[in-house]
């Protein structure tokens, strides 16, 4: 930068030592102006910036409803139907069978859900004991081979049946 200024300096001596030895003033070359002159000392870094990557969507399926019917009290050799709605409520698809975990280890499903996407399926289950409570809650993929955005919503409220004489 001080360079730029010594020039500066010696152009104009020159030119008010011009002008006092002659009635004609000489023409000042184009001197580039402090703007451009900083501009050009002046380099940005150019290196790129990467964006960074987006994590994978994955899916996230939950249980929307379940029934039991009948439910309550029943009498051993009861059939009992259990029906679900399973949601996805993930970013992303899931292509592949999806498993439902019922009482008395029954399993049911399906076959993939989209984002976004609700299915239902049935299962039946007949108790024969006697005198017997059953808690149970329903369980998407209760083996936990889905990688899911969130594993801790896969369950169902709790339903409870009970076998009499």
């Amino acid at each position: 930068m001080k360079l730029f200024f010594f020039s500066v300096a010696f152009t104009l001596a020159v030119v008010s030592s011009c002008e006092s030895s002659s009635k004609h003033k000489p023409e000042v070359p184009n001197q580039p102006q402090q703007q451009d002159t900083v501009a050009s000392l002046e380099q940005k870094d150019t290196k790129v910036v990467e964006e960074p990557k987006s994590p994978p969507t994955l899916p996230d399926l939950v249980i929307l409803s379940a029934s039991v019917s009948p439910d309550g009290i029943l009498a051993p050799g009861t059939v009992c139907t259990f029906k679900f709605q399973v949601k996805n409520i993930g970013q992303g698809d899931y292509p592949y069978y999806i498993v439902v975990g019922a009482p008395g280890g029954q399993t049911g499903g399906f076959q993939g859900l989209n984002a976004g996407e609700t299915k239902e399926a049935t299962l039946t289950q007949t108790y024969y004991s006697r005198a017997t409570t059953y808690e149970f809650s329903f369980t998407v993929d209760p083996d936990n081979v889905i990688k899911e955005s969130d594993e801790s919503n896969n369950k169902s409220q709790t339903f409870r049946i009970q076998t009499t004489y």
